[in-house]
This record gives structure tokens, sequence and C-alpha cells, in this order.
């Protein structure tokens, strides 16, 4: 997430992050999602998802990873979407 506006508090930017729910692709605010932590560091993970005529429609930039409150891990992905 960029944050442009300087206005922007710490808990309003929380507020706007969202995740994808598992499994049925709804959106579900951050601050409501149980989340712990998330790590800074990330590596290059470069993949491409491709249609049937092998064109490549997102590509995978980054991953990163993030931890519940009750300590789970999960993963954090920079998704480029074509359009």
């Amino acid at each position: 997430m960029k944050i442009e506006s300087s206005s922007l508090t710490l808990s309003s930017a929380h507020a706007a992050l969202v995740r994808r729910q598992p499994g049925s692709g709804d959106l579900k605010q951050l601050d409501r999602s149980r989340i712990g932590a998330i790590a800074l560091d990330h590596v290059a993970t470069p993949f491409s998802y491709r249609n049937a005529d092998n064109q490549t429609m997102d590509s995978v930039a980054e991953s990163g990873m993030y931890l519940t409150e009750k300590g789970l891990a999960g993963l954090i992905q920079q998704i480029d979407i074509s359009v």
C-alpha cells in the first residue's frame, strides 16, 4: 500500500488495508482479520499466471509473511494484474 498523504494516521492506514478471504475472493478489512504482525522483509518470487493461449494474465512480483494473533503464519504477495 502506498500512502501519499501525511495526514493519514497509522490507525486509519491500518483500517484501509484489506485481505482476500481464502477460497472466496471476498475482501476483509485487515483490522478485523486478527493479523498480529506483518514482516517488512520480502523476497522476489517471480511467477506468471497464464491463460490457455499462454498469455500472461497476472504476475507475482514479491512475497512476504504475516503472523496472526494466534501465532499462525500467512503469505503476502504483490500481484501485478494485467488489464
